[in-house]
């Protein structure tokens, strides 16, 4: 059709969707699907399915949920605003599945047997009755009892030599698990698993996991951690640097450097990332190479060692503190504040 005289034409822009606005953040930070679902322990066949917007083939909302919120924390971008677009897009899903369903018939005559709406109304009340009374009985009987919690390994107390442990564990499907209070990713089938760092001596990890009837059950293990060896002169040099006592040598000055307060790192930098007071989640990279992602313990502290840099994220950045060749750098962040990829040099 020919327009009149002062008439102008537009195209419209499609609106972004969830999927592309978290591709967009992914390929903007140079990651890839099996980077992301490393980092943030979800399964990458999951990543996926968000980024396609393949939400009936994903698990249960709430799983999606939180697959979202690590993804959205992970790459820097709204959570809220994606959780907006998820739920949209979902219930359009939703609704465009519901529309392509045959509508029921209105009567079926039979011989012996008629079909009427007064008929169907009978049924679909009694139906509501039963499904009522289904409902008390489960929660009288089963679902209001504490979530079943099995921990693999370790499968008892027991002494280590070595400052880290690996969890594992399974529970009930949707049951919320924590380790000290801090939350773990728990997959699609019930089973979790989790790194965590210890403290020289007695450790007690307390493992909690919680249904959606305010049901919870717990389970605990005394880890001892008896150092020997390279650890204990490792764990040594911790507390002397967590003191300022570390005799590291002074980096060396960066002639070509316009900022003359900026030094060149020498091979072999030490650093000491310690949490104090509550449990925390870390990951640390040491020249761009990931070398710790997983939990730590309160008063927990881990040497790492690189020739260049540090990038650290935690969750919990104001209760991260970090020690670089006996220096004392404070915490990562101010009360509340997620960091990742933090630059130390």
């Amino acid at each position: 059709m020919k327009l009149g005289e002062g008439f102008t034409t537009h195209r419209l822009k499609s609106a972004e969707t969830l999927g592309e606005r978290l591709q967009n953040a992914r390929e903007e930070a140079n990651l890839t699907l099996k980077e992301i679902s490393q980092s943030i322990r979800v399964r990458e066949t999951y990543i996926r399915y968000l980024e396609e917007g393949r939400y009936s083939e994903l698990p249960a909302d709430v799983y999606v949920r939180g697959f979202l919120r690590s993804y959205c924390n992970y790459v820097g971008i709204d959570f809220q605003g994606a959780l907006n677009l998820y739920k949209n897009e979902r219930g359009i899903q939703e609704n465009i599945k519901k529309s392509k369903e045959p509508a029921p018939l209105s009567s079926y005559r039979s011989n012996s047997f008629v079909i009427t709406p007064r008929l169907i109304k009978i049924c679909l009340a009694g139906l509501a009755v039963f499904v009522m009374f289904l409902y008390i009985w489960f929660q009288l009987s089963g679902l209001s009892k504490p979530p079943v919690l099995t921990i693999l390994d370790p499968s008892e107390d027991k002494t280590i030599n070595d400052d880290v442990i690996v969890l594992v564990g399974e529970t009930d499907l949707e049951a919320e698990v924590k380790i000290n209070d801090q939350p773990i990713q728990v997959d699609g089938s019930g089973k979790f698993k989790e790194t965590i760092a210890l403290q020289d001596g007695l450790n007690v990890l307390k493992i909690t996991a919680n249904n959606k009837f305010g049901k919870s059950t717990e389970v605990k293990r005394n880890i001892m951690v008896e150092l020997t060896g390279d650890l204990e002169r490792q764990k040594e040099n911790e507390k002397l640097a967590l003191k300022g006592e570390y005799k590291a040598e002074e980096p060396a000055k960066d002639k070509n450097a316009k900022d003359k307060n900026k030094t060149t790192i020498k091979p072999e930098s030490m650093l000491v990332i310690t949490v104090v007071d509550k449990a925390a989640w870390i990951q640390v990279k040491a020249d761009d190479r990931l070398i710790y992602s997983g939990m730590m313990l309160p008063d927990a502290s881990q040497t790492f060692k690189a020739k260049e840099k540090f990038l650290v994220s935690s969750g919990k950045a104001d209760k991260t503190k970090a020690v670089l060749n006996g220096k004392d750098l404070g915490f990562l962040g101010k009360e509340g504040e997620v960091v990742r990829d933090k630059e130390i040099k």
